[in-house]
């Protein structure tokens, strides 16, 4: 028969991580009477190593309370959060880096610009459809004017030769001085 071993760690981050022990349970705390954990059991609540908890405690991220002697303790509860609160910062989404917060920030700035500029857009495309259509009409007025003075030029010519018609001779040169320009 052959011994079964267990299967070596495949990843780095397997293989640094550490067997942890049970987490001391609040309620076999209360039947032994304790109504605090040592700096070792916060520690391995929170996972960390009690030296860490103690710099939790010395940053004021854990408040500690202290026998006679000098030793730490520390009301579950208050742990309890703090491991809440650390499971929170874990989270991806939660986590934002100094950078990350940076260029959130700027891609915000950068929506808002977009969005400025996508208006600046959209009225200068009214702005041009109206002016455009402004000229299309006045260049349609001016078109309907050009042809009712191209009619009332002919008018005239035609009038001019009727009246050269009916006109005698002499009487023309005095007609042609009535209309001569000056």
């Amino acid at each position: 028969m052959g011994t079964s071993r267990s299967p070596k760690p495949s990843t780095p981050a397997q293989r640094r991580r550490k067997e942890v022990p049970a987490l001391p349970d609040e309620l076999e705390l209360r039947e032994r009477g304790a109504n605090t954990w040592t700096a070792s059991q916060a520690a391995i609540v929170l996972q960390l190593t009690d030296r860490r908890v103690r710099q939790l405690v010395s940053e004021g991220k854990l408040s500690e309370r202290r026998d006679p002697q000098g030793a730490l303790y520390f009301v579950p509860r208050e742990v309890n959060e703090l491991r809440s609160a650390r499971k929170l910062a874990r989270r991806p989404d939660a986590r934002v880096s100094k950078a990350n917060a940076s260029a959130l920030g700027e891609v915000e700035v950068l929506r808002k610009e977009l969005g400025e500029l996508g208006r600046v857009v959209e009225l200068r495309a009214v702005t041009s459809g109206r002016i455009e259509e402004d000229l299309r009409r006045e260049l349609a007025q001016r078109d309907t004017q050009l042809d009712h003075l191209g009619r009332r030029v002919a008018q005239l010519e035609e009038a001019a030769k009727l009246a050269e018609l009916v006109v005698p001779e002499p009487e023309r040169g005095r007609v042609r001085a009535l209309f001569a320009r000056r």
